[in-house]
């Protein structure tokens, strides 16, 4: 069932994505490069170092995430998310969706269902992995108008790191409901 919605999910996902627009098309770019050599002198001396995909990934997604930053714009805040999850993973684009939670956005951003899908895929992380950590930044920065959603998602199946996260976020938020405390021992 679980495989069966992630399955879902990234599918979604992808579909979104397919939809964006391309209004930065610099920040696609960054990601074209799959491992580069980069030369910087130390010393004196020329040194040369391998930087991974994984490397220029996060880079990107850096320059990427900085580009939301108190953006308001729906549009521009799904489609920079969009732009990591199509080249990095979806878990890391869930900063970007928080960054729009924090903007007049917000309204929108909370309830859209590519955000929940990536903080879901997030919140699957082990504790203080930086995927975790930015799903339940997005569930605080989402905290009062998604508030209902984010109880229920405790009871809609959750594996066991998610479990987790969400059982100390409630707690932590003292809305753990009377029914989930067995489910939080």
């Amino acid at each position: 069932m679980a495989l069966r919605f992630l399955v879902g999910s990234l599918l979604a996902l992808a579909a979104s994505a397919a939809m964006a627009a391309g209004k930065y098309p610099e920040l696609e770019g960054c990601y074209q490069v799959n491992g580069q050599l980069e030369e910087t002198v130390e010393g004196g001396k020329k040194v040369t170092r391998y930087k991974s995909e994984a490397d220029v990934s996060e880079g990107c997604n850096v320059k990427v995430l900085a580009k939301a930053k108190g953006l308001a714009s729906v549009e521009g805040i799904k489609e920079l998310a969009s732009i990591i999850g199509r080249h990095s993973n979806w878990q890391s684009a869930v900063p970007v969706y928080t960054e729009g939670a924090k903007t007049a956005a917000k309204k929108t951003i909370c309830p859209d269902s590519d955000a929940w899908r990536a903080a879901d895929l997030a919140l699957s992380s082990p504790a203080g992995h930086v995927h975790s950590t930015a799903a339940l930044a997005f569930f605080d920065a989402c905290w009062d108008v998604a508030k209902k959603d984010i109880v229920e998602k405790l009871d809609s199946g959750s594996d066991a790191y998610q479990k987790e996260h969400l059982c100390k976020f409630l707690k932590d938020k003292k809305a753990l409901a009377a029914s989930q405390h067995s489910l939080c021992k």
